[in-house]
């Protein structure tokens, strides 16, 4: 079975195997690709990493995530090339996630045929495979792990033995140290909440309640705390205490923000409706400010988990019907009451975003469905034999035709039926975007017709003859299905192409160390000159220290061309890329041009702080969030004074004595000697 999915991925990145190229993933490029490189040098040269000098004025390695630093498959950054090592995780992965959901089912009593079927729908799901796209890492490797999770906690409860707790705790722990928390997090939503439902079932069953089980699966998540905490304890007070999330988190809209909407919850049944931005191509109409990748779980599986529930005896279908269905429910965000509950009252939600991400529990629930309802037909169960067992499916397809006919007798009436009904508020350039894509909604609408007349066809002659023919029929019909999303989401670049030599690196290099530059918006690529081992007042993380994101007046740092910024924050350089974002040079006297080349133009910032400095003045503010205004009022002498946050064993103070000499006499990095 392993060689049967392996073959089935190496086609679908045939275009990465097959080539010397980098898989491509946007926040790769804007982010990881430093991160790594960074990462690997680090230990190449003897240290390993716990702070990063050149991004936003140096910021923690571990504590604020710089992908993947603990999880056991980082070791393929040290084996492979940079551009290489990344696409051959995602495709290990994706084998892991075939054959972990293939192993699961089998958990689940299914026959290796139908394990099969729930394993090729979870590993080929666009969810998982879109995430190649955005560069979401980190998602893909929770999600491949998931279902094993599952398995050996069906374990615990079942048998009860240690070495199930002990082998669940291995993969709850690895699953935190991918380290993506909020979807390991979510991992543990969906633990629990089977969890619950076998404690419920045991009274029911036996009267009694499962008390070894239940402590041995609690146990086994703090072992598996345990095993992360080398990431996570870290993490978890630096998002709690440092970071832009620290606090009461940002707010509702904040933390609803990145969900998924009435466009993208129809996409479940036809994944063209709401359309995605593509490297290619942009057919996104809905309500978020872009949208890479898809949440589709694919209908050939939703169908045949829909006819498990209602056609089959597979004792878990409704907790598994409930898990998907509140997955969807949470990930519509603010449009369903589910997730403002759990903002409310669940701990640490308020410091989470983009609820969407919680689809990889729907994909689960779906495919393992999707096995059983396989199973139930090859056993020719009695429920299956009658005409009416495959009524429903026939019954979903007629009415998907009904609505292809109408959509595709009036596209633009029954669209605008639901902009009026639904999406009210849509921008005209959603609407032009819209239009544009309206041919291929239709088009999906058929497709998606198409595929539930042949999943009906296919189950009835299942129930029938228990023939394989009709079984392989449906893993092509899979292949299909699937297909034509995860192909749009799956590219290849040249990385030299993105991070291109230039000979402006060479010459900032060339200048006494160390040094600091401001790359001016729209010349270079994020975290180019960082990945040059370049320090830059900004660059891109997102996950950056909060003081200093209120230092430079928040996410978008509108204050880093404010003399206040570029002095404290020792910029010695300001680069700019003619054309891009330079039509003449600075008129500013505290500034020199000293590099002009390839229309790259570099100049030196002649007011620039040392970065170690002594003052004998400063004011002491309280509460600290005056600090930053004061800061950059003009009447405060920043040259000359300090602020200082409250609480501290002095006052303000402010005398004209000279104040007398620091140096920096070592700079490595993992420590600075003044």
């Amino acid at each position: 079975m392993a060689g049967l999915y392996l073959l089935i991925l190496l086609v679908l990145f045939s275009d990465f195997v097959l080539s010397n190229r980098m898989l491509y993933g946007s926040d790769t490029l804007q982010a990881v690709v430093y991160f790594r490189s960074f990462y690997v040098h680090a230990v190449h040269d003897g240290t390993f990493p716990t702070w990063s000098p050149y991004l936003f004025g140096g910021m923690p390695y571990v504590d604020a995530f710089h992908s993947d630093i603990f999880y056991p498959f980082t070791i393929m950054k040290f084996l492979l090339p940079l551009h290489r090592s990344r696409g051959w995780e995602l495709i290990l992965h994706g084998l892991l996630a075939g054959m972990n959901m293939y192993a699961a089912a089998r958990g689940w009593r299914l026959s290796r045929l139908s394990a099969t079927i729930a394993g090729l729908a979870y590993m080929l799901a666009p969810y998982l495979i879109s995430m190649v796209h955005p560069g979401h890492d980190g998602k893909f490797y929770v999600t491949a792990w998931f279902p094993l999770g599952f398995l050996f906690l069906k374990r615990i409860w079942d048998h009860g033995r240690t070495r199930d707790m002990a082998i669940f705790a291995l993969i709850v722990g690895t699953i935190i140290l991918t380290p993506h928390v909020q979807m390991a997090y979510f991992t543990l939503w969906a633990y629990a909440a089977y969890s619950i439902y076998r404690i419920v079932r045991g009274w029911l069953d036996t009267k009694t309640l499962p008390w070894a089980a239940a402590f041995g699966s609690l146990g086994a998540v703090f072992l598996a705390v345990g095993i992360s905490a080398i990431q996570f304890y870290p993490s978890y007070f630096y998002v709690k205490e440092h970071s832009p999330r620290a606090g009461e988190g940002r707010g509702y809209e904040y933390a609803a923000s990145w969900s998924l909407h009435p466009e993208e919850a129809v996409s479940e049944v036809v994944p063209e409706f709401a359309g995605v931005a593509s490297t290619e191509s942009n057919t996104y109409w809905g309500r978020n400010f872009f949208k890479d990748n898809s949440e589709y779980g694919g209908l050939i599986a939703l169908l045949l988990a829909v006819y498990c529930v209602f056609r089959t005896r597979f004792r878990d279908r409704w907790f598994f019907f409930g898990l998907g269905l509140f997955a969807l429910f949470y990930a519509l965000g603010a449009h369903t009451p589910v997730f403002t509950v759990f903002y409310h009252v669940v701990p640490n939600v308020k410091q989470l975003r983009a609820p969407s991400m919680i689809m990889f529990q729907y994909v689960f629930a779906i495919s393992l469905c999707a096995g059983a309802a396989v199973d139930s037909l090859l056993q020719r169960a009695p429920e299956d034999r009658g005409a009416r067992s495959s009524r429903l499916l026939w019954y979903i397809a007629g009415g998907l035709g009904l609505v292809t006919l109408l959509i595709s007798i009036a596209p633009g009436a029954m669209l605008g039926v639901y902009r009026a009904l639904v999406y009210s508020d849509i921008t005209p350039d959603r609407v032009a975007v819209l239009e544009a894509h309206r041919d291929t909604i239709v088009l999906g609408f058929w497709a998606a017709t198409l595929l539930a007349v042949g999943t009906a066809f296919l189950t009835r002659q299942l129930a029938r003859t228990a023939a394989l023919w009709a079984l392989a029929g449906l893993a092509a019909l899979i292949l299909i299905d699937t297909a034509r999303m995860n192909w749009t989401f799956i590219g290849t670049v040249d990385l030299q192409r993105y991070f291109p030599d230039d000979p402006v690196v060479d010459f900032l290099k060339a200048q006494p160390q160390p040094i600091r530059v401001l790359p001016v918006p729209g010349g270079f690529r994020t975290n180019y000159f960082a990945l040059n081992g370049i320090a830059e007042l900004t660059g891109y993380h997102g996950n950056q220290l909060g003081s200093y994101d209120d230092f430079m007046g928040g996410t978008g740092q509108p204050r880093m061309f404010s003399r206040q910024a570029l002095d404290l924050s020792a910029v010695d350089y300001l680069v700019f890329r003619r054309g891009a974002n330079l039509q003449q040079d600075p008129a500013d006297p505290g500034v020199e041009k000293v590099y002009d080349r390839n229309n790259v133009v570099v100049f030196r910032n002649l007011r620039a702080l040392p970065r170690a400095r002594l003052v004998n003045c400063w004011e002491l503010h309280e509460p600290s969030d005056s600090l930053y205004s004061r800061l950059f009022e003009s009447d405060f002498d920043y040259r000359r004074c300090a602020l200082v946050e409250a609480p501290l064993p002095f006052s303000s103070r402010s005398d004209t004595a000279t104040p007398g000499a620091a140096a920096i006499t070592g700079y490595e990095l993992e420590a600075i000697m003044v």
